[in-house]
This record gives C-alpha cells, structure tokens and sequence, in this order.
C-alpha cells in the first residue's frame, strides 16, 4: 500500500566539504576531535559506506601495503553478505590535505597512547573507550553543518547518497559504485534510493577525491 520512496530528492556536492577541509589545518595541528571529524568525513566519501561501517572497524582489520590500505571489516553489517566480511579499499592520494590514508594512519597515531579500545573510533574525551555509532554520525553531521550544507534536509546518512551520485555523475562504472558502496550487482537500490541529482582514473575513491569537480 505503501512503497519505500527516496528520503531526497537531490543531494549536496561533495566538492563543498572537500573544499572546507581542504581550507584547515594540516592533520598534526588538529585537535583530536578534529581529526575525527576530518577522518570520518573523508572515510565516507571515499568509500561511500555507512556510519555503521566505520563504528565496527577494528585496528587489526586494517593493513596497508604499499599506496593501498584495505580494511576487511568482519562484524556483520547491514550490506553483509552471508560468509563474506565487508572490505574497503584506501588510496593514497596526491594532495595530503584530502588524504584519507594520510589522516587514518595520522589518526591512529594520535590515539595509540590514549585509546582503551580495540576499535578503530574513540571517544575525543577519557575514558577513550569506542565511538559509538551515535557520535560518529554526530561527528559527520557536524562537519557539514560547518561546511555550509544544510543539517536540517540532510542527515549524516546523506554523505552515502552524495558520494555514490557524485561517483555515478563523473563516470564511475556503476559495477565499481557498487562494490565500494557494498551492493550486488543485480540491486536495484542505488538507481531507486541514492541515486539523486548533485546540487552545486576512475576508481570510487579516486574519482571522489579528485580535484575535478564541476
């Protein structure tokens, strides 16, 4: 009787809070709250997964090799699929200002002597235990709010749709859209719910991150 309809009916432009982190200080010079604003915001553009996604990724989940950082997230998600772990593949990017490799070993740095927690997100305040799902959306709302997109349309959830619409718009194949964003090949999801028209190579994370935006 009554069908599941798209929570928007457009998205904002990635390039409006890459343009605001961009402006900030380097990631040393960040507060650690901070940094976990910019780490998370940058995790979710550039791999266009869920708040849940990051708030279960475990420090020894992530290993990198070279220019590639993959985090093989073994907790069941909602994307899950039966007997596979979710993955997430990280690349080095060219300006450290937008690199979300940079800022994640940066930030894991910054926690090592302070974390009381196994997960990769903690709390910015002692006891420093694990960030739950709650903060980080928190965390991700907030820096749009900052970044001059409007918190009162778009949740935390909404960087999901902007980075895969954005992803669609510049040419990502939609086979790459999917496995980065953790849908089947034959899910009609993205097309029905995220796919939305962006209001002001090619990876997914690349082509996010670069500096190409019309």
């Amino acid at each position: 009787m009554r069908p599941p309809a798209p929570k928007y009916s457009m998205t904002w432009d990635p390039q409006i809070v890459l343009d605001y982190i961009s402006k900030g200080e380097s990631n040393q010079k960040l507060s650690l709250s901070s940094l976990s604003h910019k780490l998370v915001a940058l995790l979710l553009l550039s791999s266009g997964q869920r708040i849940q996604t990051l708030s279960n990724i475990k420090l020894n989940e992530i290993s990198c090799s070279g220019e590639l950082t993959v985090v093989n997230i073994e907790n069941r998600l909602k994307t899950s699929r039966p007997g596979q772990c979710t993955t997430i593949r990280l690349k080095i990017f060219p300006d450290s200002a937008l690199c979300v490799v940079t800022c994640l070993k940066c930030y894991i740095e910054r926690t090592n002597a302070i974390r009381k927690s196994e997960y990769l997100f903690i709390q910015c305040k002692s006891p420093y235990q694990k960030a739950c799902s709650q903060t980080i959306s928190n965390w991700a709302k907030r820096v749009l709010m900052l970044a001059g997109v409007n918190t009162s349309i778009f949740s935390a959830h909404s960087y999901r749709h902007a980075s895969t619409s954005k992803a669609a718009q510049l040419g990502v194949s939609l086979h790459t859209i999917f496995n980065a964003a953790g849908w089947s090949e034959r899910s009609r999801v993205f097309q029905k719910f995220y796919n939305r028209p962006v209001c002001l190579n090619n990876g997914f994370a690349e082509a996010i991150l670069a500096n190409k935006f019309t």
